[in-house]
């Protein structure tokens, strides 16, 4: 029987569970979109137009699955970096932060273009931005406290 305790990573157990969210909106908004509806929102929010710019697809992708995939990625790299040890963890916990700045990013973008050029916003579109943006504050901020970048 294995009497190490493991340390408890509460950045990791937070990244999960805005992955999760952010991986329910992103499915919801996935749905809508290839079903060609319109998505539940809250009075006066501008999802109706977000839906129907030509940015809510790439490569005749709905985006909001590109989301999907992007945050399971994050998801799986987070639970094999608390399940992981030495180098594996680090290469997890890399990725987690690669992921997370390339979804951001990409995010931000798009919530430029909703507010400068579609002139709506979409709140689901938002929240899932809110989960990236906090996932890769989470994961940056793990990085530099334990010294992750040092070989």
């Amino acid at each position: 029987m294995n009497s190490a305790r493991r340390e408890v990573h509460p950045e990791g157990i937070a990244i999960l569970g805005l992955s999760a969210l952010g991986i329910g909106v992103g499915i919801y908004l996935t749905v809508v979109r290839l079903a060609r509806t319109t998505a539940v929102c809250f009075g006066g929010s501008g999802c109706e137009a977000v839906e129907a710019s030509r940015y809510s697809t790439l490569l005749g992708v709905p985006v909001a699955l590109f989301g999907v995939l992007a945050l399971a990625m994050v998801a799986v790299a987070t639970w094999t970096w608390l399940a992981g040890s030495g180098r594996f963890r680090k290469f997890s916990m890399l990725t987690v932060l690669s992921t997370a700045t390339t979804g951001a990013a990409y995010s931000v973008f798009l919530t430029a273009i909703s507010a400068f050029e579609i002139r709506s916003f979409c709140p689901w579109c938002l929240v899932s931005t809110g989960c990236l943006l906090a996932i890769f504050a989470l994961s940056f901020r793990r990085m530099l406290i334990h010294s992750v970048f040092r070989p």
